[in-house]
């Protein structure tokens, strides 16, 4: 995944980096064996496309255009298919469809909330039950920012152990947990989105009006905004989160205290 969609795998990856010892060790070996990869690929391609760099960038240049296969917009050509992208420019462009808008603001929100979840991850010791919550936050944030598809959103199964270490504890976040967990995978799947999109056909594709912007942005691009929502919530929840040791009978036990500082 580091070498194929590195845009997939590259945050999780940098969680284990961040936090240290021996998961950095590991996060190490794992991109050096990614690096050979890769440099074994390009070697093997350069003499059959020596430009091959430059065509792809030409490729998804092309794609990216307005009304073109990657189009994050609603006039985009797989818009409203159950492989359209899911990514926070889907939902800004209903909103002002214009790259020059959507992309930066795009960067903006999501690289904010993705910084404040790195230095949760550089300050916080590594405990498996963080980890847990921490991959359910980037799992969530990481579809936001650059270009994703509903398939890539499988990673929200990262999201699930998390969720379930929430629901071991008490009070209302773990309601909140399981109702965005699924809402989020509900929303990037397959069947639930075709539902919605046929229910939604008769919507327009370019919306003018303040009140067709906020009916297109809640119908037809709901994806975005519950992966956002629930960044949000497990990056909350992350960031305060402290995992508690204790030992019971000369043996090391883990009970972790989710909300303590909450």
């Amino acid at each position: 995944s580091l070498v194929v969609k590195p845009h997939d795998a590259g945050l999780v990856w940098l969680f284990f980096f961040l936090a240290g010892s021996a998961m950095r060790k590991r996060a190490l070996q794992s991109l050096a064996f990614a690096t050979i990869l890769v440099s074994l690929a390009a070697i093997w391609i350069a003499p059959i496309s020596p430009h091959w760099i430059s065509e792809l960038h030409n490729n998804l240049a092309s794609v990216s255009a307005r009304g073109g296969t990657s189009d994050p917009g609603l006039t985009g050509l797989t818009s409203r298919t159950t492989g359209e992208v899911v990514d926070l420019q889907a939902a800004l462009s209903v909103i002002q469809n214009d790259p020059r808008f959507n992309g930066p603001a795009s960067y903006l929100v999501a690289g904010t909330l993705i910084l404040v979840w790195a230095i949760a991850a550089l300050r916080k010791r590594f405990s498996p039950d963080s980890a847990l919550v921490a991959l359910a936050a980037i799992s969530a944030l990481s579809l936001l920012p650059v270009y994703h598809r509903t398939h890539d959103a499988k990673i929200l199964m990262l999201a699930i152990p998390g969720c379930a270490l929430l629901w071991s504890g008490n009070g209302a976040r773990r309601w909140i947990a399981v109702a965005l967990t699924t809402a989020a995978i509900v929303v990037t799947s397959d069947i639930p989105l075709q539902l919605l999109l046929i229910a939604t056909r008769n919507l327009p594709a370019s919306p003018s009006t303040l009140s067709e912007k906020i009916v297109s942005l809640l119908l037809l691009e709901p994806a975005p905004l519950v992966l956002l929502i629930a960044g949000v919530f497990y990056l909350w929840v992350y960031w305060g989160y402290d995992p508690v040791q204790r030992v019971q009978n000369g043996d090391k036990s883990t009970r972790s205290e989710s909300f303590q500082n909450l």
